[in-house]
């Protein structure tokens, strides 16, 4: 609940899909697009090979993993889970 509400003050929804798409090389549609909540994201699931789905995962999960750790930075905490080779916290963007 803390990291949700640290999220909505500091983090555009849209940075994840870009945060995705720089780090990743993976294209999603923010959900807002789609009548869905402005915190979720849309996969076709209409033509890709099915290990893609896994790619996306990850990378789904690294970009939120990132936004954990720039959390716990941000209150001072150090990371959980302890991997030296995690990504970098995000980028800041204007919220505008």
């Amino acid at each position: 609940e803390d990291v949700v509400k640290w999220m909505k003050e500091n983090v555009h929804p849209l940075d994840f899909v870009f945060r995705l798409a720089e780090d990743h090389g993976i294209v999603l549609l923010n959900g807002s697009g789609f009548d869905a909540p402005n915190w979720s994201v849309r996969v076709s699931f209409a033509n890709l090979n099915d290990h893609v789905y896994d790619d996306i995962g990850r990378a789904v999960r690294a970009v939120a993993r990132s936004y954990r750790q720039a959390y716990e930075a941000s209150k001072g905490k150090a990371a959980q889970g302890g991997d030296a080779t995690k990504e970098p916290e995000p980028k800041a963007r204007s919220k505008k």
